[in-house]
């Protein structure tokens, strides 16, 4: 006869007590069977696996968690880890549910993609290092080494997507990153004076519509044309990126316009110049800028607009390093005098603990720079038939109503 394995659950709750008591007090203890000859089962000791009623020899078998799949006994499996070959006591992974018991050729898939992905990731995290280390000996002017490091990042890119495509994983492609490698490596061209490797990794990333924002990057193109004096193709592609910048992103379009005022005066066309730079005036006022459109006003003759630009750029604010100091006036007559703290030889004040104020030092002289050079330059072509001091004169009145207001 088969015993019955369910046969505690019918126990008078008297006879449980003492055979539980007699379990907890004796190691060894042996219970009473349930009637008189009822053998049907037999107490060994407390050291018996966990679980089972009283220590029986045939135990209820667990079926809660079979089920559902899961399984006390491990699946063997191999996948490979990089170039080594690991099992399942090396490797594993957590067991999937498989109502249909494909349990082992599913947990072989699972493991092939988790060394996949896991492969990929460390690929990734190289390309990641490589890029960091060239951008850095970018921001420390060591362009040679920047430009090995970036070819590097680029060829660890490409086999990271050859590796994720031959793996069927190109869902995690990251797009961004390769936009990175690509914009990093025409940078270091272009760092390095390589002007026609950079134009051509520029002219690929513009032509690829993954890119939606790449447009932009023709800024970066017209610079390189303006080194090599190609003023024609850089006005060029400055036009062309100009319409690619929102009309919210101000500050990228007048700097662009600036560049373009440049090229104009490189090729002569002072009139397309002048419009460029009044353009950035309007709504960006700025010392460079003034001085710039100040020269085209010179090279043009135009007496009554040199003297209105000289006003303008006067009546651009500035906060002067130390209170007090912001006079025109005596600066052109200390550099008379020949005053060192106003001499504009391209020395620069000594820098202190204070960085706010050193910035505000190198505005104040930039500022003063372009003033009085300015001021000196169109003086002579202001001056009068019968007063050759006139423009001088008035050059002087000017400085010192500012000084005043």
């Amino acid at each position: 006869m088969c015993p019955d394995l369910y046969y505690d659950y019918e126990l008078p709750a008297p006879a449980l007590r003492s055979a539980i008591s007699g379990l907890a007090m004796s190691g060894d203890a042996v219970a009473q069977p349930y009637g008189e000859g009822d053998d049907r089962f037999r107490v060994e000791d407390t050291s018996t696996r966990t679980g089972t009623p009283l220590g029986l020899h045939e135990v209820r078998p667990i079926t809660s968690t079979s089920g559902a799949g899961f399984s006390t006994k491990p699946t063997e499996a191999v996948s490979f880890y990089g170039d080594k070959l690991l099992s399942t006591s090396e490797h594993c992974t957590a067991g999937a549910f498989d109502p249909l018991g494909n349990t082992e050729q599913n947990a072989l898939l699972g493991q092939a993609e988790y060394s996949s992905e896991h492969h990929a990731r460390r690929m990734e995290s190289q390309v990641h290092k490589t890029f960091e280390d060239s951008v850095i000996a970018l921001g420390r002017d060591h362009y040679e080494a920047a430009l090995e490091k970036a070819k590097e990042a680029g060829k660890k890119e490409r086999a990271l997507c050859k590796f994720r495509e031959a793996h069927d994983i190109v869902d995690n492609i990251h797009m961004e990153l390769t936009y990175a490698i690509c914009f990093n490596l025409a940078h270091s061209y272009h760092m390095a004076r390589l002007h026609d490797e950079a134009v051509h990794t520029y002219s690929l990333l513009i032509k690829s519509k993954q890119y939606t924002q790449s447009g932009r990057l023709r800024v970066n193109l017209g610079n390189i044309y303006f080194e090599q004096q190609r003023y024609q193709l850089a006005v060029r592609m400055y036009r062309m990126a100009l319409d690619q910048i929102p009309n919210s992103g101000k500050r990228t379009r007048f700097n662009i316009l600036r560049n373009m005022g440049n090229a104009f005066v490189h090729l002569g066309q002072m009139g397309d110049a002048v419009q460029s730079y009044e353009t950035i005036l309007g709504g960006h006022q700025n010392f460079h800028t003034a001085f710039n459109l100040i020269i085209c006003y010179y090279a043009l003759g135009d007496v009554d607009k040199m003297r209105t630009g000289l006003q303008k750029m006067l009546s651009i604010p500035y906060v002067p390093a130390v209170a007090g100091t912001s006079s025109y006036s005596s600066s052109l007559h200390a550099e008379g005098q020949g005053n060192a703290d106003f001499e504009l030889d391209g020395r620069s004040p000594p820098a202190g603990d204070d960085a706010l104020q050193d910035e505000l030092r190198r505005r104040e002289k930039e500022a003063r720079y372009y003033v009085l050079t300015a001021s000196r330059l169109i003086a002579p072509a202001l001056q009068l038939a019968n007063d050759p001091m006139s423009g001088f004169r008035f050059a002087i009145d000017v400085l010192k109503s500012k000084d005043e207001s």
